[in-house]
């Protein structure tokens, strides 16, 4: 005797839109995980940088190096970057030397200086000090914040 159901072995059409939702979904949800993750992890490795070039540029300046002061220029404008200088003076002297100009990496920003204003921190020649300031990096989740005291150093 001979078994003729219309059974066949597979998956309908419901079943498949089915699974490819909930995959879409978790998809766009782990996506916006990563994406946090990596915007976290670029404003640490951008402040880490910028940390860096601070404790650089106090180091040529506490050295005497080109017989100098030396500083860190911020740009809050249509892109946002900061030029390392060395300089007899202010930066706006006619003897400034710029040494590198790094720019910040897509979805970050300076918070400080506030949009369209520029900082110096410039640090004096072999005693390192400067003028208190705060240098904050935004991101559209996170924000850190970069602090030199009046003795040159960076936190």
């Amino acid at each position: 005797m001979q078994n003729h159901s219309n059974y066949k072995p597979g998956f309908t059409l419901l079943e498949l839109l089915l699974v490819m939702a909930i995959l879409t979904i978790v998809a766009l949800t782990s996506r916006e995980v990563y994406n946090g993750f990596a915007m976290g992890k670029n404003i640490d490795s951008v402040s880490k940088t910028i940390i860096f070039d601070l404790r650089v540029a106090r180091s040529n300046a506490m050295s005497g190096q080109e017989s100098n002061n030396w500083g860190i220029h911020f740009v809050n404008g249509g892109s946002d970057y900061y030029e390392f200088f060395s300089s007899p003076g202010a930066y706006a002297h006619a003897s400034t030397s710029i040494k590198t100009t790094t720019y910040l990496s897509g979805g970050l920003s300076f918070l400080t200086p506030s949009e369209g204003n520029n900082l110096d921190i410039i640090f004096t020649g072999l005693s390192g000090t400067s003028s208190s300031a705060t240098i904050s990096v935004k991101s559209a989740q996170d924000q850190k914040n970069i602090i030199v005291n009046a003795e040159g150093l960076v936190n």
